[in-house]
């Protein structure tokens, strides 16, 4: 059996699915993790899938825990090791002698980290350089991070994708139960943090609802906690539109298909590059729920503009309230991108089929155990 040492942040739901699917495929997996970045709850994780903790709290156990994560090497054998965000993980792995060793960049590893000085660039330059392999869950991702460091001879891009079982048009009909009642629900399920553009969200309903004449009631509903609550609870306040809007805070990601199951549209409008890929649009459209996004090319390389959803000018809440009337005015358009966008993501999206793209890598590096071999 091949066996995988992962070093990533345990509490991710990103970890847990990686790490579950590549145990499920037959791989011996172990995360190794920073203290401080337990399993985000008890049963996270199959029981097939080990369990590290390293001594030391992230940030300062990125470089702390080197000689922890080497002794571990040394009295386990590890056909592969993979760490997952170039940044923090991946000074971890940069520390490691290893003949096959995989680097995947996540986001803001690449576009926020470097902008903050050159050292910073040079530091994520050297962790890049030090792995065998660098893999982007995007294209766009991909040709930014070769841009930034031309060293890199290629990218190969597996996408983050979903469940197509779980997340299904045919889980729920709260949609079209709420619709024939009267209500439309836009939503969103993100983080509340500057760079996903909730304050844009916010003033784009607020116009929907105060310059277009619709026959029914909308309503707005926001998944998600973060450092900007408070201010965006008060926006809603003063854009006279809070009793329109749900706060729900954070929805556990077995509920969040039955959430995006009573939506009319799911609208992103994130303002940065960083939102490199866009797993909640594509969650959504994996549920046949029309989709509006701004332009951050994550987005862009997700959505077919006019197709499966709408492509708006970021910060511009002005052509997302356009957007979302289109949608709100027009059924058969809703079904058709709900349609498209569902066999967009059942083509180029679809969970098992990038877990299989990632394990293709993983056996593609000269020396690497074939599939199926024992060791």
């Amino acid at each position: 059996m091949t066996s995988l040492l992962l070093i990533a942040p345990a509490n991710s739901i990103h970890t847990v699915r990686w790490a579950n699917a590549l145990a499920e495929s037959g791989l011996a997996v172990t995360v190794a993790t920073c203290v401080n970045h337990v399993p985000p709850h008890e049963d996270a994780y199959s029981a097939d899938v080990r369990i590290q903790l390293l001594p030391f709290k992230s940030p300062w156990g990125y470089f702390l825990n080197a000689p922890h994560l080497q002794k571990l090497l040394r009295e386990n054998h590890f056909d592969l090791v993979h760490a997952h965000y170039a940044t923090g993980s991946g000074m971890l792995l940069s520390f490691l002698s290893h003949p096959r060793t995989f680097l995947s960049v996540w986001g803001s590893d690449v576009y926020d980290f470097p902008r903050a000085s050159r050292l910073h660039k040079a530091l994520l330059g050297r962790n890049l350089r030090k792995a065998g392999v660098v893999v982007s869950t995007s294209h766009s991702m991909a040709e930014h991070t070769r841009k930034l460091f031309p060293f890199l001879a290629a990218v190969p891009v597996v996408p983050f994708g979903v469940d197509t079982a779980r997340f299904s048009p045919s889980i729920s009909s709260e949609a079209l139960t709420s619709q024939a009642s009267g209500v439309f629900r836009v939503g969103l399920c993100k983080a509340l943090e500057p760079k996903y553009g909730v304050d844009v969200l916010l003033e784009a309903f607020a116009l929907l609802k105060s310059q277009w004449t619709l026959p029914m009631r909308l309503e707005l509903c926001i998944a998600g906690t973060g450092t900007q609550l408070a201010a965006l609870q008060a926006q809603a306040q003063a854009l006279c539109i809070a009793s329109d809007v749900h706060f729900l805070g954070r929805i556990p990601n077995i509920e969040v298909p039955q959430f995006l199951a009573g939506l009319g549209v799911f609208c992103a409008l994130s303002v940065d590059d960083s939102e490199s890929f866009g797993v909640a649009v594509v969650e959504a459209m994996s549920c046949g729920v029309p989709v509006v996004v701004s332009n951050v090319s994550g987005f862009q390389e997700v959505v077919v503009d006019g197709e499966c959803g709408f492509v708006v000018p970021r910060r511009d809440a002005v052509a997302a309230s356009n957007a979302l009337w289109r949608l709100a005015i027009n059924s058969p358009l809703r079904k058709s991108f709900g349609i498209a966008g569902r066999e967009r993501v059942l083509t180029c999206y679809d969970w098992r089929q990038n877990v299989a793209e990632m394990i293709g890598i993983y056996h593609s590096l000269p020396g690497a155990p074939t599939e199926g071999e024992g060791v």
